[in-house]
Formats: structure tokens, C-alpha cells, sequence
């Protein structure tokens, strides 16, 4: 082989090596939650992959959906990726936007279009999430199973299942093992499609409690004298105060 062959031929390998590590750096570093956007896909920008908190507040203009998953991540609307903040501080995780819009959680027909959609792919290690002025979807796991939640809900509106205007039909069932809410002047909206074995909620004087047609193993109810409360019939004979 010519020398000039060989000086081409060390010239790819060290290139090709090169490549290689780069790319496997910032693999890593993606993995342990140091790289922000690295990349988008139909709309959506990862925010953030790697460890897993034991706690996620969210904060200020944000709609989220939180999705059962065996591992963790977070997804921003593209045109908002750059508003849109996570930050780790030791077991806990902060989502919060630069924007700030007041939301009316009283009102069930949100405008979706003003804030921006954050996706969160969650693992059932985190135990505690807690929101602060957002319109929060917890999507269930699609069988029963270990699917919980532990919520804070402060100026928000929390669902648990996933209906638009009469589209109730054409969702799948989502199930939930147990879930408890704390609401402050929030409001929780129980969707048909949603199946929970064991619902407890707490509401203070100015939060609303509403099932909308939801399938529910047992509820515990804790309310104020000024709660509001939405219960249909077949819900009525489980409800232990």
C-alpha cells in the first residue's frame, strides 16, 4: 500500500472516531439532562431527557399533559421552546414559561391557543406534582394497573381523562389506581373515559369538584361550606366524607 493510501486511510478512521465520540458526548449529556433542544419533530422541541425528579411543580402560561411512561422526558410546542424553562434542583423539577396569563380555572372551555403545550413523559417513581396557574391533563395508564398521582393544584384546572366538546366516544379508557388532589382555588374535572379505583380530594372555599360522567371505585371528599360540587348519581353512593 502506498503511503499516501495509508496517510487517506488513517485520515477516515480518525475522522470517522472523532464523529463517533462527539456523538456519544452529547448522547450523554442529553441522557444526564445538560443538553436543552437538541432536537425537534413534528412541532415539538425535548426540552429536557434524563434523571427523573421525585417532584415537578409547574409554573406560569403553560397548558400540560402529564403521560404515564417508563422513562423521562419533556416536549415543548416548537414556537415556544424558548420560553419554556426546566430546571433540576436536587429531587425536584421546575417547568415554568417567561409568560404570564391569568387563568380562569372556573371556565371549562379554555382557550387552548393562548398557551403553549408542554408534554411531560412520566415514570411512576415521581410522586408528587404540583401545579400553579395551568390547565394540567393527567393522562392515565391504557390498563390498570400502578398508575398514581399525587397533585397540588393552585389556581389551576386539573382533568383527569381527555374529552373535547361530545368527542367523549372516540377516547380511549384511561385508568388510575389511586390518585388524591389538594386544590386552592382550582377545579377538577373527572372526563368519562376515565376509570379511578381510589379518588381523594380536598377543596377549600373557592375550588370546584365535577365529574363528568367518570367511573370511580371509591371517593373520599373533603370540602369548605362554599365548595362547589358536581356529582353524578351513580358517583353519589361512594362518596365517604
Amino acid at each position: 500500500m502506498k503511503t499516501s493510501d495509508k496517510l487517506l486511510l488513517t485520515l477516515v478512521f480518525l475522522l470517522l472516531a472523532t464523529f463517533g465520540a462527539i456523538h456519544l458526548t452529547l448522547y450523554g449529556r442529553m441522557k444526564a439532562g445538560h443538553i436543552k433542544n437538541i432536537y425537534s419533530h413534528d412541532g415539538w422541541v425535548r426540552s429536557y431527557e434524563g434523571r427523573a425528579p421525585s417532584k415537578i411543580t409547574l409554573q406560569g402560561n403553560i397548558n400540560v399533559t402529564l403521560i404515564p411512561s417508563d422513562s423521562f422526558n419533556i416536549e415543548v410546542q416548537e414556537e415556544a421552546a424558548g420560553k419554556v424553562r426546566c430546571r433540576m434542583s436536587g429531587d425536584s423539577m421546575v417547568v415554568s414559561s417567561e409568560d404570564t396569563l391569568p387563568l380562569n380555572p372556573h371556565t371549562f372551555y379554555q382557550n387552548y391557543s393562548d398557551r403553549p403545550w408542554v408534554s411531560i413523559n412520566m415514570p411512576y417513581s415521581i410522586s408528587l406534582v404540583r401545579t400553579e396557574g395551568q390547565l394540567a391533563l393527567f393522562r392515565g395508564s391504557p390498563r390498570p394497573g400502578r398508575q398514581r398521582f399525587d397533585i397540588q393544584a393552585v389556581n389551576s384546572q386539573i382533568w383527569l381523562g381527555e374529552t373535547y366538546g361530545m368527542e367523549g366516544g372516540s377516547y380511549p379508557t384511561y385508568y388510575y389506581d389511586s390518585i388524591y388532589v389538594q386544590e386552592v382555588n382550582s377545579s377538577l374535572i373527572i372526563h368519562q373515559n376515565a376509570e379511578i379505583a381510589q379518588l381523594s380530594v380536598h377543596l377549600d372555599d373557592q375550588s370546584e369538584f365535577n365529574d363528568f360522567k367518570g367511573t370511580l371505585g371509591s371517593l373520599r371528599l373533603q370540602y369548605a361550606p362554599q365548595s362547589k360540587i358536581n356529582i353524578k348519581g351513580s358517583t353519589l353512593d361512594k362518596l365517604k366524607k
